[in-house]
């Protein structure tokens, strides 16, 4: 009876995850303080600039807007609404209404000035970027491929470029602007990728860089994968709102945390790619990806053995955070109580686990006070990280650290914690429960 009594406490838990408004974090008994981006060095300084982001903002200043005849409205520097022409602004003079101290009113103005073929940050590294309100389009802005946003880019190519890259003592941080006390997902600013852009955040090359209290999802209510498939997404004119993957990295990301975040929603992954140093996620939830959780495998072959690409020097941190209905495809809006609409595995055109890894690599892996629940398939796999490549650049070949500590896998269809055999280290206070997934509607099942 205890037994039956605890499973059922724990189901309860994981299901008001799904709840949409002021939802507490799975995690919120973290000892972990608020984000303040502070690094491991003890000589972090305050950022240099502040970038803002605000509804009641303006367009993006420069001069080839205002050569081109378009608005020019604010220098994106201070938190503060556009001024009209003719009113006073908030530094006290009067607005002319071009290059004013004013919030931009878009998170695309960051780094696209809607001018042909400009893909380029505004920023510089060691800035700090505040977004409110929202939620942030990233894409295009409508299903045409003469679209103002990524003039000259494709709309699958419609994401960031690589974020500047911060030092040690100075990062570069993207921040919801509740992220000092961001303990609920409603806190959470968001960001949105649509019309068929490969990812929401691109962290390609992102270093020393912090991301916090910001939810990366789609508006998409469409498939990629899995068959049969209730819902295909239209990959062509007129395309689909809807994105593939949340966050991308690859061998440059390194010394970049994710904080605070809610990643779920996309039809493929929510973080792909292999890491190149230490990537740290702390009270991340990562929920209804399409086909898998985190996956370090980029699927480029580029091994030379028909594998992802290699994890570099890598330490994956993954602190109080969740992984779970990975294979499944979200609903949007939510119309049922788990906002589910269809699960498919392996043997159905899809994947399905929380995390996965590709053979032939090997990387750093510490999990702590995190859960691995209701995954298509395996719940935590670093057993493909069995064996790090040799040459230079490759330090952490032959023993792979991994410990899981304070942690637990339930529901999942395969296995729950698995690892290869050059991994090294504990798996001690784990939590292997096998409970049935709950019954699912047609096209919800492997």
């Amino acid at each position: 009876m205890t037994q039956r009594l605890l499973g059922f406490l724990l189901l309860l838990l994981s299901f008001s995850f799904f709840a949409k408004t002021s939802v507490l974090r799975a995690n919120t008994s973290s000892p972990s303080p608020a984000f303040t981006g502070e690094s491991s060095s003890s000589n972090f300084t305050v950022p240099g600039t502040t970038w803002y982001i605000r509804a009641d903002g303006g367009t993006r200043y420069t001069p080839t807007r205002v050569s081109y005849g378009v608005s020019a409205q604010c220098d994106g520097q201070h938190d503060a609404p556009f001024p009209a022409a003719g009113s006073t602004n908030v530094l006290g003079q009067t607005s002319n209404g071009v290059n004013q101290p004013c919030a931009f009113n878009d998170y695309r103005y960051l780094y696209d000035d809607q001018t042909y073929n400009n893909h380029a940050w505004v920023i510089a590294g060691g800035d700090t970027v505040l977004l409110r309100d929202g939620p942030w389009r990233v894409g295009h802005q409508g299903n045409t491929s003469n679209d103002p946003w990524c003039s000259g880019r494709s709309n699958n190519d419609c994401t960031n470029p690589d974020i500047p890259a911060g030092t040690l003592a100075q990062h570069t941080r993207i921040l919801g602007e509740h992220y000092a006390s961001c303990s609920a997902h409603s806190s959470e600013t968001q960001i949105f990728g649509g019309y068929g852009v490969w990812s929401t955040i691109n962290a390609n090359n992102a270093q020393f860089v912090d991301v916090a209290c910001v939810e990366a999802t789609t508006h998409g209510n469409c498939i990629v994968h899995g068959s049969p498939n209730p819902n295909p997404c239209q990959t062509g004119y007129p395309v689909s709102d809807y994105d593939s993957d949340g966050i991308l990295t690859n061998t440059g990301t390194h010394d970049l945390t994710l904080t605070d975040m809610w990643v779920h929603g996309h039809t493929d992954r929510g973080v792909k790619g292999p890491i190149g140093g230490v990537v740290t996620a702390t009270r991340v939830d990562i929920s209804t990806n399409g086909m898998a959780g985190w996956d370090f495998d980029d699927g480029t072959g580029s091994a030379g053995n028909g594998n992802g690409t290699a994890s570099v020097n890598g330490q994956w941190n993954f602190n109080y955070s969740t992984i779970e209905w990975s294979g499944c495809n979200q609903e949007y809006p939510f119309t049922h109580a788990l906002g589910i609409q269809a699960c498919f595995g392996q043997s159905n055109g899809a994947y399905g686990d929380g995390v996965g890894t590709p053979p032939g690599t090997c990387f750093g892996v510490h999990v702590d006070h995190s859960k691995f629940l209701y995954n298509v398939q395996d719940g935590l796999d670093i057993g493909h990280a069995d064996a790090g490549p040799s040459g230079a650049g490759y330090s952490d070949h032959g023993s792979c650290p991994y410990s899981v500590t304070n942690s637990y896998a339930y529901g999942n269809s395969g296995q729950t914690f698995k690892s290869g055999p050059n991994e090294s280290g504990c798996l001690p206070e784990q939590r292997h429960d096998r409970q049935r997934i709950p019954a699912l509607p047609a096209h919800r099942r492997d």
